[in-house]
């Protein structure tokens, strides 16, 4: 049975992940979960003849997708569904399933598993991948290979039988044994397509661990809240392999909070020492979870940028938000890891419903008093499963099926667009911000100056109704 793997079309370059999506000027990751059940074709059901076609990658328009597929003639298509791209995603998935009768399309993500009989009733997807997909993946696919109309046994999977009736089986639970499962197969993507900011290509992905046990009540966690994790001599074997068949020089760590599991974590740094593995690598964490030793390590491993969360400068908005912070500890991890000479890219929020013009003022004032090398400001999420979506009481305009860009809008949201403007602006367009960039210019140029043209089209540029960044 042919299998196409697709990466949906989109006018942004979005980097689609089951726990999130978004859109970058100038970064974009290879799809890691799209690999991963490539590899599960290549590496457990021997087939060579699997394609994956990243057209966010490719710049390729839905009419070259559609071309492609009657090109080839798959038999199953598997697609992921990002967030905010939702309405368009599975639009685009209707109109190949309308060319396309015979085609078997089967979705997975987040919002399709918080939502698999509306799915399945509202488009012409045929199956819900819900959860961790692989092993789901992996079933459905020699459920269909044998030419089963009975799918009721693969357990996580939603379906749509021949007569149009829908099927929600039970939940299979989570994948514990991370070890077992194969390498994401990179040889799928065209690895000179993806970069991250100021760091050489070729670029991988890895995720070494699922989940994350923090309580914060915005956030969408990788598969749920309890943690299961890879061990460091698998993942020391992928970053070899990644050298080997493919030069990768740098990796993105794709996990919730690399650091949660301290002692793995030095093991990791001490095995790409010992093994010479000569990688830049990237990662996101918390402030709480880390130290002088460990950052040294990861330094010392080659660790060049963390992404961390403080999310806001206002104790009330982080007590809201349910972080598990306080300014206090912010400001003192935050001088740690300024001190390791490790980069630090902070995410910072705006828009809870409680928040006002003075508790975005005391975030962009801990912004520049941090001197962080970046910032990243995004609007409140309101995501079905979250605490934030279920507090809100149904004032949240939430609809996956709208047909526009976000699927949700809050009441603030005109307001919420301007505090993110504001924020960039007043943390960018800093002398002293220049002063300390200057460098990382004549390092790297090209992402430089189109990072900070994007920058400037979107904070003084008119207003763009539905952008996200």
């Amino acid at each position: 049975m042919k299998v196409l793997l697709l990466n949906p079309p989109y006018p942004k370059r979005v980097m689609r992940r089951w726990v999130a999506s978004y859109h970058a000027p100038n970064f974009l990751n290879p799809p890691l979960e799209l690999m991963g059940l490539g590899a599960i074709l290549r590496r457990w059901k021997g087939r060579e003849d699997v394609r994956l076609i990243d057209a966010i990658a490719l710049g390729w328009d839905e009419e070259r997708v559609q071309a492609e597929v009657a090109r080839d003639q798959p038999e199953l298509l598997v697609s992921l569904a990002g967030f905010n791209t939702f309405p368009r995603d599975l639009a685009c998935l209707n109109r190949v399933a309308a060319r396309f009768p015979a085609l078997r399309i089967a979705l997975f993500g987040y919002l399709p598993t918080q939502f698999p009989d509306q799915v399945l009733a509202r488009s012409g997807v045929h199956y819900v991948i819900r959860d961790e997909p692989e092993l789901i993946f992996s079933e459905l696919y020699d459920a269909l290979l044998a030419r089963s109309d009975d799918l009721s046994g693969v357990r996580g999977l939603a379906w749509k039988d021949a007569a149009g009736g829908i099927h929600v089986n039970p939940e299979r639970g989570r994948q514990a044994e991370l070890d077992a499962l194969p390498f994401a197969d990179h040889s799928l993507v065209p690895l000179e397509l993806y970069n991250e900011s100021y760091l050489e290509r070729p670029i991988g992905t890895i995720m070494s661990e699922r989940g994350c046990p923090y309580r914060c009540n915005y956030c969408v966690r990788t598969f749920g809240e309890k943690l299961y994790s890879r061990s460091a001599d698998s993942i020391l074997s992928e970053i070899e392999a990644l050298r080997r068949d493919h030069g990768i020089r740098n990796l993105r760590f794709m996990d919730d909070t690399f650091t949660l599991n301290r002692a793995r974590t030095l093991r990791l740094c001490e095995g790409l020492v010992e093994r010479g593995l000569d990688v830049a690598w990237t990662c996101l964490t918390r402030v709480d979870t880390v130290d002088a030793e460990l950052l040294s390590a990861m330094k010392r491993a080659g660790c060049r940028r963390m992404y961390v969360g403080v999310e806001s400068g206002s104790q009330r908005v982080l007590d809201y938000y349910k972080k598990g912070l306080t300014l206090d500890k912010i400001r003192r991890q935050m001088a740690v890891i300024r001190d390791s000479g490790v980069e630090c890219s902070v995410f910072f929020i705006v828009g809870a419903p409680i928040e006002t013009d003075e508790d975005v003022s005391a975030s962009i004032a801990l912004a520049c008093e941090l001197d962080l090398d970046y910032v990243i400001v995004t609007k409140t999420q309101y995501w079905p499963g979250t605490g934030l979506f279920a507090e809100a009481g149904g004032q949240v305009d939430f609809d996956p099926f709208a047909e526009r860009e976000l699927v949700y809008r809050p009441p603030n949201y005109d307001r919420v667009e301007a505090w993110q403007r504001r924020f960039y602006r007043e943390f960018y367009f800093r002398p002293r911000y220049f002063a300390k960039r200057f460098g990382t210019l004549l390092r790297s140029p090209r992402d430089t100056l189109v990072g900070f043209g994007k920058l400037v089209a979107y904070t003084f540029g008119p207003r763009t109704s539905d952008d996200f960044i």
